[in-house]
């Protein structure tokens, strides 16, 4: 049977799959809805990544090309993207203290 390795990222950690080709990681425009959530509560902390928002029209584009797998990895990797912009959005409201004060 032929399999594909696929890696997602679970709780920081990079996971390898092995899936058959027929196997589908996710619906795709469920992914990128999350994907967008996230990085517009990221904009809302002015910390959006500028990367994040081409991976989702990249993950459009091959939706509307008829590539789900394409775009299912390209959502993932723009989910990733908004969910570290946020999470570095949140840990940088003390954090920049430590390294502008030393304390």
């Amino acid at each position: 049977m032929n399999k594909t390795i696929h890696t997602v990222i679970r709780q920081g950690l990079l996971v390898p799959l092995l899936l058959s080709p027929a196997v589908v990681l996710g619906d795709p425009v469920e992914t990128l809805a999350r994907a967008m959530d996230i990085h517009q509560q990221a904009l809302a902390e002015e910390h959006g990544w500028a990367v994040t928002e081409p991976l989702m029209e990249e993950a459009r584009a091959a939706l509307e090309a008829g590539d789900p797998e394409q775009a299912q990895m390209l959502a993932d990797r723009a989910l990733l993207v908004a969910e570290q912009s946020l999470k570095q959005a949140q840990s940088e409201k003390t954090a920049w203290k430590t390294r502008v004060v030393g304390r």
